[in-house]
């Protein structure tokens, strides 16, 4: 549960950065973002444990980031006044898909010493 709620803060924290400083990315209100982050954590969260520890950190990482560009996008749509280029959701991937990377080798070898 820890691991949500660390996804949660962070993921919000980049979607409302990113709002600030990259041109292509540009939701309307605090709440859009805080809707976005949530909604990436609590998804990439679902997706890590169905499938983390079956296709392991490289292959989960990369569903992270194909899951997180689309969704950005796919957003841009349901938010009034929302308006996000492919690009900049790429980039704002890359970025969460980064630290996801390290959250999947924290995770794994927490699991492993618990075991």
């Amino acid at each position: 549960m820890i691991q949500l709620i660390i996804k949660s803060v962070v993921y919000s924290m980049i979607v409302f950065l990113f709002n600030r400083l990259i041109p292509g990315i540009h939701f309307s209100t605090f709440g859009q973002v805080l809707t976005v982050g949530w909604s990436l954590a609590i998804l990439s969260y679902l997706i890590d444990l169905a499938l983390l520890q079956q296709y392991g950190i490289f292959v989960q990482t990369a569903i992270d980031f194909v899951m997180i560009v689309s969704m950005i996008v796919i957003f841009q749509y349901f938010m009034r006044n929302s308006t996000i280029s492919f690009f900049s959701a790429n980039i704002t991937a890359l970025v969460i898909a980064t630290i996801e990377y390290y959250m999947h080798k924290w995770i794994m070898q927490n699991e492993q010493l618990s075991s």
